[in-house]
């Protein structure tokens, strides 16, 4: 029921959510512009892109075409269902479409390297700010030692706090499959909702302080190798970075002991690869980061920026909860009916609330 200018904010939601959002502004009709706000988090952005490719290089090596492919369309397919439970009961005529297009020139070099420049830095100085920021908080909590007593020897040991908050809400991804040793993957969720670029860099950071302390290198040795790699990685194309089978694999692994140790502690904390593609789904549907969440406000109110985040972040549990669960009833017949029916009527549950709330929008 949207006109066709919806389309244009949702495609540039391709790249980031927070232009997409801003971009709705060529829809006249109120009720059009918040249906296609609600939508656009749905849209994959680049930033997820990079959580993909992570994981999909560690887990989904033959397959990251077809995974990839999954998550965008699971995405469109859920900014399809906000749009029907936004539309409500108008049987009005959504507005017409008509543009006018500019005249469209040849670029000039000169023209695209400054404008190059100029976005580049907007986004060290935006973006990069705030994961400078995320990566500095977290490492001092992750500094801060409490003494606790290991339930399985009984010994005192000292534990950092970041490790004992992310131990506490592990339990609440248990119906995805996530067990009480991979608190790391949910601090990265709890690091997301800042911006979806700081998830790859907080789930390396943590998962490396798992590494022994004969196979981790010092602070110092870890910029040495990094700047010395800058020229012999300059001239590697992408597929050589990424060369996935046989021995190649392994001389890849071979030439960073620290990466391989990383890659071994995500690979071992994931039990199975149905507990990564339900993790996936959650950090395509959840929150997309603050900003977003910002932008929505300015746009068309707070009530509808709370309760965007709050539809994102609770379908994104229900139906990770959901695919989890059904997945893992066709393939091992050992699912737990409990959860597969507490994802169902969580996500009826928020359905029914969206919709209501759009209907008293509506009237």
């Amino acid at each position: 029921g949207l006109p066709g200018q919806s389309f244009f904010p949702l495609m540039i939601g391709l790249g980031c959510n927070v232009p997409a959002i801003i971009g709705a502004r060529i829809l006249n009709n109120p009720k059009e512009r918040i249906a296609t706000i609600m939508m656009a988090p749905f849209v994959s952005c680049t930033a997820r892109l990079a959580v993909y490719m992570m994981f999909c290089f560690i887990f989904f090596p033959n397959n990251t075409q077809n995974v990839i492919f999954f998550l965008y369309t699971l995405g469109i397919f859920m900014a399809i269902i906000t749009g029907l439970l936004m539309k409500g009961r108008d049987s009005a005529v959504s507005s017409c479409m008509l543009m006018e297009l500019p005249e469209y020139k040849l670029p000039k070099i000169k023209t695209i390297i400054r404008n190059s420049i100029l976005r580049t830095k907007s986004f060290v100085s935006g973006a990069g700010k705030t994961i400078m920021v995320i990566f500095f908080i977290l490492h001092i909590i992750n500094t801060i030692k409490i003494p606790t007593k290991n339930s399985a020897s009984g010994i005192i040991e000292d534990t950092s706090l970041i490790n004992i908050i992310g131990q506490k809400i592990t339990p609440i991804f248990e119906p995805m499959g996530f067990k009480e040793k991979n608190w790391p993957a949910a601090v990265g969720i709890f690091a997301g909702i800042f911006a979806k670029e700081v998830v790859v860099g907080v789930l390396v950071s943590l998962y490396a302080d798992d590494v022994s302390e004969e196979e981790s290198p010092s602070i110092i040795e870890k910029y040495k190798n990094a700047v010395m790699s800058i020229p012999k990685n300059l001239g590697v194309g992408y597929a050589q970075n990424f060369v996935v089978d046989g021995d190649e694999k392994d001389s890849y692994y071979k030439e960073n002991n620290l990466n391989n140790a990383i890659i071994n502690n995500i690979n071992e904390n994931f039990d199975d690869k149905l507990t990564v593609l339900s993790y996936l789904i959650f950090i395509l549907l959840y929150l997309p980061c603050v900003s977003v969440f910002g932008v929505i406000a300015s746009e068309i109110g707070k009530k509808w920026a709370v309760v965007s985040s709050l539809w994102s972040t609770v379908s994104a549990y229900a139906v990770a909860i959901i695919f989890y669960q059904a997945a893992s009833l066709v393939l091992y017949a050992t699912a737990n009916y409990k959860f597969l029916a507490l994802g169902s009527l969580i996500f009826c549950t928020s359905a029914m609330t969206l919709k209501l709330l759009s209907s008293r929008d509506n009237s």
